[in-house]
């Protein structure tokens, strides 16, 4: 509320603010979460569920609205008990996997909102003797360093952290050049 009246240069990274005109700088979170989706369906999954993040993060609505609009574009049902609400944790993730469980549903794969979740969802799911990928494929979002050093690896969507800071950061540099 108070940075619009200070009146300073502002760029956001992996957020925006809506109702204001700062610039941002972000991935294309919907696109990502329909292509990560998209690639499930392709390996032949038809359940998959959704492990989302809060619900009032701008960059979790857009995941959410690309893992519906992927199921939508190749046919497959939307299920409300398919979808379970995480933090973005580990623990989330884990215990998102539990509450699937515990409630009956039957899925083939797993959409997390971020791989911090996913590796949580992965831990679970071997914990109750499910093979990943062979038996519950599960793909996570951000693309962070423990992803490919887990094991199994995580599928991942990559967001390129390092390069967003620096085209954030070259944003910043242009504003206060008055350019």
């Amino acid at each position: 509320k108070w940075l619009p009246v200070l009146n300073v240069p502002v760029v956001l990274l992996d957020r925006r603010v809506e109702g204001t005109s700062f610039s941002t700088v972000m991935v294309d979170n919907y696109l990502g979460a329909f292509m990560a989706v998209e690639h499930l369906i392709q390996q032949g999954n038809k359940k998959i569920a959704l492990i989302s993040g809060r619900a009032l993060s701008a960059n979790n609505g857009d995941r959410i609205k690309g893992y519906f609009a992927a199921l939508k574009q190749y046919g497959l049902p939307q299920h409300p008990e398919l979808m379970a609400e995480g933090q973005f944790s580990f623990e989330s993730g884990y215990n998102a996997v539990d509450q699937l469980v515990n409630q009956g549903v039957d899925f083939d794969a797993v959409f997390a909102c971020n791989d911090m979740m996913a590796i949580g969802a992965i831990e679970r799911l071997i914990e109750l003797g499910r093979r990943v990928p062979e038996d519950v494929a599960v793909v996570g979002f951000d693309n962070i360093r423990m992803a490919g050093w887990y094991k199994p690896a995580l599928t991942t969507v990559d967001q390129p952290v390092y390069e967003m800071g620096q085209i954030a950061a070259q944003m910043l540099i242009e504003h206060m050049n008055g350019t």
